[in-house]
């Protein structure tokens, strides 16, 4: 049996971090009803069950086909994602987003916007993972991994591990052309940072320019 939370344990944001271990409200009310139920008298419940399968999701098959023509109806990701959101959801889950978005209008947040460590916070928690996090929201993926924050900021996320062989050289060339310095590397992808420095590769791809890291 959970050990019972203290009163007021159950804030927003902790309500927030609990609704990620279900997919759906009806799973979420049963797992957690304490924090469901905050979370609806306080007006929350909307916002922390984001990210989970709609009723209509949860008996559609929405594969890339429909997806993609789903999409054709929306002019950016906001209104694709409000008006249909088990469409948009699957679509992110499954890596298609920025592909069937192409044609979308690009609403660009306000110069400044993910250099507030919480707004990347914020928008963290709408994913599950790191991998959808940096296709669903690559503007504070990048700030949060630039200032140092992604760590702080992921910690709700399932971490998913990588084959113990996944770190070839060459996974690991592909995998350093998303870092500018060995430092960021590092705190990037530190299984592939621990390969190229057992294998010897680090000087390879990262010639002796900055000091530090290696």
């Amino acid at each position: 049996m959970s050990k019972r939370k203290h009163a007021g344990y159950w804030t927003k944001e902790n309500c927030m971090l609990e609704s990620l271990k279900y997919k759906t409200r009806s799973k979420f009310y049963k797992g957690s009803v304490s924090a469901y139920n905050s979370s609806l008298r306080n007006g929350w419940l909307d916002a922390v069950c984001e990210h989970m399968l709609t009723r209509s999701e949860v008996t559609t098959k929405w594969t890339y086909e429909r997806c993609s023509q789903e999409s054709l109806r929306y002019e950016t990701r906001g209104e694709f994602k409000k008006e249909s959101p088990s469409a948009y959801n699957s679509s992110l889950r499954n890596g298609w987003l920025d592909e069937i978005c192409d044609h979308m209008i690009e609403i660009i947040k306000p110069k400044g916007h993910w250099d507030i460590k919480e707004n990347c916070r914020k928008e963290a928690l709408k994913y599950k993972t790191r991998t959808e996090f940096r296709r669903g929201s690559s503007g504070a993926y990048c700030s949060s991994l630039r200032n140092g924050w992604l760590d702080d900021i992921r910690g709700h996320m399932i971490q998913i591990k990588k084959p113990s062989n996944h770190w070839t050289k060459e996974n690991c060339r592909k995998e350093v052309l998303k870092y500018k310095t060995r430092t960021k590397f590092q705190k990037g992808s530190s299984g592939a940072y621990y390969s190229c420095r057992r294998n010897g590769w680090l000087d390879e791809f990262f010639p002796k320019t900055e000091k530090g890291v290696g």
